[in-house]
């Protein structure tokens, strides 16, 4: 197994900790490898807002009370979340993934030594990425990772890593960069997108209070603003070729199967066979 750790380590499984995997997929095999447990936690964007906001109040209590506290989660940990734990485990990734995941470690500052503060990059065996360009920049990562200490050439891997990136993967597709430079940028608004909308669809899950959301609305009518805002909470992106297990109402929305909601991983536990 490839392991790089950015500080030494006897964790025996006593601190709060969090593992963030590269998959849907990994991250619910181990959550079902620990089994049920009131101080493990799962995390995924294959869960509801609600329900992701429900989990992470438990998280956070645990913590705020000093009591046991593990989370299993994929990359929806990385950004928009605000928990801070002092040891994390970072499955290996692109180098911008993993320093993602690092500031969730200690962010606080509640552990005064480093000792006690513990970010650690491991490697799986046969794993599975969200993505092509995800497993190359990944690769690319790991040949970093064997070139640079991150505790103290932090920067210099940064900028190696981005120079490979930009210079072997396909990349601009679309002349972003040279309709910056030709300070086009309506266009380049109108051309950029972080997530190709061609390839997910949004979907409604009826999970607790979003089952009367449903119920109080006419779907066969137009939705008004105050409708989606309402069903925001309860909505997912998922891949498009999910699609036809959605039903689509009248009025646009596609609503999941509750029986294809599980409690505990969100919409995964009857479609697994179609994604990563």
């Amino acid at each position: 197994m490839y392991k790089q750790k950015f500080h030494r380590t006897n964790y025996g499984g006593g601190a709060p900790a969090t593992a963030v995997l590269n998959s849907n997929k990994i991250a619910i095999a181990l959550s079902e490898l620990v089994g049920k447990k009131e101080e493990w936690f799962h995390l995924s964007a294959r869960m509801i807002p609600a329900h992701r906001n429900k989990v992470l109040a438990k998280i956070k209590h645990q913590l705020d009370q000093k009591l046991p506290c593990h989370v299993i989660s994929t990359q929806v940990v990385e950004a928009g979340i605000d928990i801070d734990f002092p040891v994390v485990f970072r499955q290996i990734a692109p180098l911008d993934s993993i320093i993602q995941a690092a500031g969730r470690c200690n962010r606080e500052k509640s552990k005064d030594s480093y000792e006690d503060a513990v970010f650690q990059v491991f490697d799986l065996a046969d794993s599975n990425y969200p993505s092509s360009d995800y497993k190359n920049r990944t690769n690319i990562t790991r040949v970093i990772l064997e070139k640079y200490d991150l505790n103290f050439h932090l920067l210099d891997a940064i900028n190696e890593y981005f120079l490979v990136a930009y210079s072997q993967l396909a990349g601009d597709r679309y002349n972003i960069q040279q309709l910056r430079k030709d300070l086009k940028f309506e266009q380049v608004s109108s051309t950029f997108r972080i997530i190709d909308d061609g390839y997910q669809f949004s979907v409604f899950v009826p999970w607790q209070d979003g089952e009367y959301i449903l119920n109080s609305l006419d779907l066969n009518k137009a939705l008004t603003e105050e409708d989606w805002r309402r069903l925001q909470s309860y909505t997912i992106n998922l891949p498009k070729s999910l699609e036809d297990l959605a039903s689509k109402s009248l009025c646009g929305l596609y609503v999941w199967s509750r029986d294809m909601y599980n409690d505990d991983f969100g919409a995964t536990s009857e479609i697994e066979s179609f994604v990563v």
